[in-house]
């Protein structure tokens, strides 16, 4: 498959996304049976790009290397972040049907439909972790009307392991539990310093290895993604600092082909993924 073919189901893909952003927007409920069908279908649309946006991604690995990505794979990754957002979301609308379903099933316990249970999220005490859950845990419990402030310190309680359960005391409230969690793990600076060390640490690669370089890729890519998220943007020397670490933890053929595709005596610009794809798709033709 082209590069112009994999764009246009990109953008294919793309437009199904724009068209259930506008259903999220817009959604309000109006009859419950329907409601529910729409929305457990749009669900299911969701996890379907997903899953074609996963063999997406492989088909764009496969091309040869002299054809250029741009930023398809940046394109690529946001509609994914977009995808689980617009799931969050209509999780969350689904998720206030159980009180009307158990309304419905006192009424009328033959014509009820049951309606998928959410898992509650848990949290515990990975900083790179929490803002993830924060926003999901709000959404199904802590925004959520039908219940007070001592079920939903429960609840919050109860999502809480390992390391973040010790931060709760007897005396808590539920806002001031979550003020707590928010004073412990909304810390950018710590935030930043586990990315960085987490592109750092990456493992040296000693051979060609097309799933340990996937590996790789994936890690630079998700760091560098969360380092931008915190507002840090690149530039020229973090560019040339991250392109130097990597270099390093490939494998010495790969270290070798990237120089050789190298046409001037300038630092090379962030390309860093162009740069790691590079070396895999080396790899991936070698194991075929």
């Amino acid at each position: 498959m082209t590069i112009t073919e994999l764009n246009r189901k990109q953008t294919a893909y793309k437009n199904k996304l724009k068209k259930i952003e506008r259903f999220v927007n817009a959604f309000q409920a109006i009859d419950g049976t329907k409601d529910y069908i729409e929305l457990t279908s749009k669900l299911n649309s969701i996890n379907d790009i997903l899953k074609e946006q996963g063999n997406l991604q492989n088909d764009y690995c496969a091309l040869p290397d002299k054809v250029e990505l741009n930023n398809s794979l940046d394109i690529l990754s946001d509609m994914e972040e977009d995808a689980k957002k617009f799931k969050v979301s209509i999780l969350v609308f689904l998720s206030k049907y159980e009180e009307q379903k158990k309304e419905n099933a006192k009424l009328s316990p033959k014509n009820h439909i049951k309606l998928p249970d959410l898992p509650l999220p848990t949290f515990s005490g990975k900083f790179q972790e929490f803002e993830n859950f924060k926003t999901q845990f709000m959404s199904v419990i802590g925004n959520n009307d039908s219940l007070n402030e001592s079920q939903k310190l429960l609840y919050l309680k109860s999502a809480l392991k390992n390391e973040a359960a010790l931060i709760q005391s007897d005396q808590d409230n539920f806002d001031s539990l979550l003020k707590a969690l928010e004073n412990r793990y909304e810390n950018i600076r710590a935030l930043v310093d586990i990315h960085i060390a987490g592109i750092l640490s990456i493992n040296k690669l000693h051979s060609e290895n097309p799933s340990q370089i996937r590996s790789l890729i994936d890690t630079v890519r998700n760091h560098m993604r969360s380092l931008k998220n915190l507002k840090l943007e690149s530039n020229s020397l973090s560019d040339a600092i991250i392109l130097h670490v990597l270099n390093n933890k490939i494998d010495k053929e790969s270290q070798r082909l990237f120089q050789l595709s190298l046409t001037t005596t300038q630092v090379p610009s962030l390309q860093i993924l162009s740069f790691v794809f590079r070396s895999k798709m080396h790899s991936t033709r070698i194991s075929h």
